[in-house]
């Protein structure tokens, strides 16, 4: 459900989450992806800067290595720092800081 273009949840809109498995506890959590074009680019927010959000509705995959979670953006959006397309991020597995970033001419895609 939306009001004027916008969704009514608060974001993040998804997340990659690092979880401590015996105790349960979220060691770390970011949005997974950019702010979709139609909420950066909606009128009524207009003059706020909007920080990533993340995507909803999308699959990314994720490739998890010893020392990092690489994973790309389920949609394409447009920033000041990139023209329309996606981006594949690597993050340290140990705090979920972006350490790396590529720019991608499509959407990443997960299959099942």
């Amino acid at each position: 459900m939306t009001v004027d273009g916008l969704p009514l949840l608060k974001p993040p809109y998804s997340t990659i989450s690092a979880i401590n498995l015996d105790s349960g506890d979220i060691i770390w959590q970011i949005p997974a992806g950019e702010t979709p074009d139609f909420i950066r680019n909606n009128p009524a927010l207009k003059g706020l800067n909007i920080p990533r959000t993340g995507q909803s509705g999308y699959q990314i995959g994720t490739l998890v290595t010893k020392s990092l979670v690489i994973a790309g953006d389920g949609l394409v959006t447009t920033t000041a720092d990139h023209p329309r397309g996606a981006m594949l991020r690597a993050y340290d597995k140990a705090n979920g800081k972006e350490v790396g970033a590529v720019w991608m001419p499509a959407r990443s895609r997960a299959r099942r």
